[in-house]
């Protein structure tokens, strides 16, 4: 009976595995092999507005694509971390988590070439005004990969504060 049910065991373990690499509500599968150090994600952003004052609040819109050829991972530790710097000065700002834990409970799980599109609001930092690049950030804290990447830089212009003409 004991081996009977140890089969058994192993049976529903095998399906469960097979259900979570393949299932459409699976959410967070782990392989076991070692981590990656190459991340399977690329990360893109657009922006609302190009002209923007210190202080304004510009839509942010990320997406995240999982460019391998296997489903991916992750943890996301933190869902609008971004940098602007400022081109003629090297001033560099922006908004980013430093997190110890880990919460499984916003673990996602991309196919091959599926795009995670989020929306998010950033306020522009001081770093001076001029031309500056604006890049989005996204970490993971688990999976087969876990660190963090960059998007390619949005040329952003930072123009002196507006004031109300009233």
């Amino acid at each position: 009976m004991l081996l009977g049910a140890r089969s058994s065991l192993i049976v529903i373990l095998g399906v469960l595995i097979a259900a979570c690499a393949a299932g459409p509500k699976a959410r967070l599968c782990l392989d076991t092999g070692e981590p990656s150090t190459e991340p399977p994600f690329e990360l893109t952003v657009t922006l609302s507005a190009t002209e923007l004052a210190v202080g304004d609040r510009v839509q942010v819109t990320y997406h995240l694509r999982n460019i391998s050829q296997n489903p991916a991972a992750a943890c996301p530790d933190g869902w609008d971390e971004f940098h602007v710097i400022n081109i003629a000065t090297k001033a560099n700002r922006g908004l980013l988590y430093a997190s110890t834990a880990i919460d499984t409970n916003s673990a996602i799980r991309l196919p091959p070439q599926a795009t995670l599109t989020w929306v998010r609001e950033a306020q522009i930092p001081d770093v001076g005004v001029g031309e500056a690049q604006f890049l989005g950030r996204f970490a993971s804290a688990c999976g087969p990969w876990t660190g963090g990447l960059y998007s390619q830089p949005v040329t952003i212009q930072i123009v002196a504060k507006r004031t109300d003409a009233n």
